[in-house]
């Protein structure tokens, strides 16, 4: 990879994950404060409205991930609550990894 090599020395560690990564808690280091109050008033949404608004947008995506899924002839599963959408991961993740090893033994 090009950019692990240039940036070698700036690169203090990087992720690996099955398909996604699912992090847990909060991450303020990445943003910086105000930033969504921003976006908000760069998209004309007010903050009584934000609900609606993030609806929208969930539905947008939900749309997006199903039409990607639908021409890979991938299955597409949307899991609203976070929790199911956890275990429902690692369960898949866990039949990921005895795959893999079943393939390496043949």
């Amino acid at each position: 990879m090009k950019i692990k090599t240039e940036y070698d020395e700036k690169i203090k560690g990087n992720f690996s994950a099955f398909d996604r990564m699912i992090f847990k808690g909060h991450l303020s280091a990445f943003y910086k404060k105000g930033n969504m109050r921003y976006y908000l008033w760069e998209e004309k949404v007010l903050l009584k409205e934000f609900g609606k608004y993030a609806e929208s947008i969930t539905e947008k995506i939900k749309a997006n991930a199903k039409n990607i899924a639908d021409k890979e002839k991938r299955p597409y599963k949307y899991i609203a609550q976070p929790l199911a959408a956890t275990k429902f991961y690692f369960a898949v993740l866990a039949i990921y990894n005895a795959f893999t090893y079943v393939r390496r033994i043949q």
